[in-house]
């Protein structure tokens, strides 16, 4: 009974989506309404829905998970995380935000019982510090992670990530982004574009649903020592548009050049 009653949600969301987006395109505001996630040679692949409230986004729901946000006036104020399991729905996590300036300042996870934080700081130059806490579960006193990180955002894109392991922390791992000129799939979602790295549903970093623009590439290199290798890593993503610059459908590729993922859009 609980399983039919999940699906019988999902239908009923998928209709208020319908109808929200036909009265959203009256007024030119385009808004991703399904993603179709497709991995070549195999029979895998996974169908995306979004639901909006206006240009809120009120729900994103798949065949295993439900992610539901709350705002306060324009701002994500909440994340809760749902999967559905032997046709039972349990909440699996839940992050909280809170902003300072305009910009996020805070932002509190709790899953499978275990709380941890992240504070940003902002410097010049479009540099985040990024600080990461932890909590002890049976004393609740806070603890500062060896885990830090640095992002540096310009004209609304993510272009350099710098973080240290936390187990290895002379390990050093740099992330470099290349976007095109052509509006991101997800920049009128209202909100997401204060979420930084805390926006994601699976997909993260081909979507960057908190960017401006549409990545073109991601490269990955690390600095450590002589006893550990990391395999290459440097994706790379082309894309087709529709006529008002969106993107309707991603080819993502490996450092081979292999195909590895395709994402196609409707709005």
């Amino acid at each position: 009974m609980k399983k039919i009653l999940f699906y019988c949600l999902i239908v009923s969301l998928l209709i208020l989506n319908s109808c929200t987006n036909e009265e959203l395109e009256g007024n030119d505001l385009v808004l991703p309404k399904t993603l179709k996630v497709t991995y070549p040679g195999s029979s895998e692949n996974d169908i995306i829905n979004f639901v909006y409230d206006g240009n809120k986004i009120v729900s994103v729901i798949n065949k295993s998970e439900r992610i539901n946000y709350s705002y306060e006036d324009d701002k994500i104020v909440k994340i809760v995380n749902y999967s559905l399991e032997r046709g039972q729905e349990i909440k699996s996590s839940e992050i909280s935000f809170t902003y300072k300036n305009g910009s996020l300042n805070t932002a509190v996870k709790i899953e499978n019982g275990n709380k941890s934080k992240c504070i940003y700081i902002y410097k010049e130059g479009g540099i985040i510090e990024k600080e990461n806490y932890y909590f002890d579960n049976e004393t609740g006193k806070e603890s500062k992670n060896t885990k830090n990180q640095i992002l540096t955002v310009i004209n609304g894109n993510l272009l350099k990530s710098v973080f240290n392991w936390e187990s290895r922390p002379e390990i050093t791992t740099t992330s470099h982004y290349d976007y095109d000129s052509n509006n991101n799939a997800f920049k009128n979602v209202l909100g997401f574009n204060l979420l930084l790295d805390q926006a994601n549903f699976d997909y993260e970093p081909e979507l960057n649903i908190s960017c401006a623009n549409n990545l073109e590439k991601h490269i990955e290199s690390a600095i450590h020592g002589p006893d550990i290798s990391f395999e290459p890593y440097a994706n790379t993503m082309q894309y087709q548009y529709n006529a008002k610059g969106y993107p309707i459908k991603t080819m993502i590729y490996d450092y081979t050049e292999r195909a590895i993922r395709i994402i196609e859009y409707t709005y």
